[in-house]
């Protein structure tokens, strides 16, 4: 019966340590260094050249009133985009401020006439990830032409698969433990 108990939590942590292994993530840089996934495109709008107090008013109207402003940072021609390794239409961007979980994109005029794009930032919050080809913002053929990013509310702590992965080793030496002291 133990024996079989081990064999399971064996497996068990084999495949945590197996979905763990971030495959889906995008790089960059000759380091290889990890961004995360695209980001989810929430909404669009045409605000024009707003200033920060209407795009906080917009981001609140699309999120809720509990959003915060957190940082601008200016990006004219594309200053700070950097494109990833695997996609040559998605970039990332290394956030200033304290890891949002959500970002706007200000652009240029689109086809749409849209020029603010919001995200939700996904698995890495360190990094926002947006893809060019992707909804709205297809029209811009390249980063010069994103004006600057507004970050907003604060990112939430995500569990990894890490600390499931300490847990299960935990877990297991305290089954062992317990073996050995009958």
């Amino acid at each position: 019966m133990r024996k079989s108990i081990l064999i399971s939590a064996s497996i068990f942590l084999c495949v945590l340590l197996a979905g763990a292994n971030p495959a889906w993530s995008l790089t960059v840089g000759s380091g290889n260094i990890d961004v995360g996934e695209v980001d989810t495109w929430i909404a669009s709008t045409d605000l024009g050249n707003s200033g920060e107090n209407t795009e906080l008013l917009w981001v609140q109207s699309v999120l809720g009133s509990d959003i915060v402003f957190q940082e601008k940072t200016e990006t004219e021609e594309g200053a700070g985009w950097l494109q990833t390794n695997e996609d040559p239409r998605v970039y990332a961007f290394d956030f200033v401020g304290d890891d949002p979980e959500y970002f706007f994109v200000k652009t240029g005029s689109t086809a749409s006439g849209n020029t603010h794009f919001l995200f939700e930032n996904v698995l890495n919050f360190s990094w926002g990830v947006i893809d060019l080809d992707l909804n709205d913002i297809e029209s811009i053929k390249n980063v010069d032409k994103l004006s600057h990013i507004d970050e907003y509310g604060a990112g939430a702590p995500v569990p990894e698969p890490a600390t499931l992965v300490l847990l299960g080793s935990g877990l297991l030496g305290l089954a062992g433990f317990s073996r050995k002291a009958k």
